[in-house]
């Protein structure tokens, strides 16, 4: 069975089942990696795997190194940032590279399918400081469309490799699309009612800004 860990390195197989697994439904990777133990590799594996150098989709090792570095320039305080992240629209267009077809879905580990979807979307993911004066985009998506649930997992991915580096995230804005809202309640906040707009991740606290000026469009 080609689930098995070999001198704790997954085969490739089991990489790219993962990795589809999880960007398709996070709750479906959790339940079977629930019930079969450890058969596919831990969520915070997943995140290495997210990592891409050379403009690649997927989170940046460089901006993930650079932050590094501020990091240590900056101990022993922190950097505070605030994340955000939006779609961008991208024209639907397929182009061959000389050695890949590019304009497909991509979330840093390729799709497998003959029926990929063409991307209409980049997904970006930018960190601000608020205790400093930079901005710095930390990775993005190739995308068709995603759901609430898909932006929950990539949110907490985020913060964790952020926060894996030294720095920490204390606020999250995004748009009015409905998927994020639907996002921000599966965090644990409430929009409605008695408000709470307060979600925790790993035993800290951490506030949502949906953007006024997109919510009114």
């Amino acid at each position: 069975m080609f689930l098995k860990v070999r001198k704790n390195k997954f085969f490739p197989e089991v990489r790219k089942f993962a990795s589809n697994l999880h960007f398709i439904s996070p709750r479906a990777y959790g339940f079977i990696r629930n019930n079969f133990k450890t058969s596919l590799p831990h969520v915070r594996t997943l995140a290495r795997w997210y990592q891409h150098i050379n403009g690649e989709p997927g989170f940046s090792s460089e901006s993930l190194q650079a932050l590094k570095h501020l990091a240590k320039s900056k101990s022993p305080q922190r950097w505070i940032c605030g994340l955000s992240f939006d779609e961008m629209a991208l024209r639907r267009a397929i182009e061959w590279n000389g050695e890949n077809y590019l304009g497909f879905v991509n979330f840093g580990q390729q799709l497998e399918s003959d029926n990929l979807p063409i991307a209409k979307e980049a997904l970006v993911f930018m960190l601000t400081c608020l205790n400093g004066s930079w901005k710095l985009p930390v990775g993005y998506f190739l995308v068709d469309r995603t759901t609430s649930e898909q932006k929950t997992s990539l949110v907490k991915t985020c913060i964790d490799l952020v926060s894996d580096c030294g720095v920490e995230v204390v606020s999250v804005t995004f748009d009015g699309r409905a998927a994020n809202f639907a996002m921000a309640k599966l965090l644990g906040c409430k929009l409605d009612g008695d408000l709470n707009p307060v979600f925790e991740h790993k035993l800290k606290k951490i506030v949502i800004f949906p953007d006024p000026s997109q919510c009114l469009n």
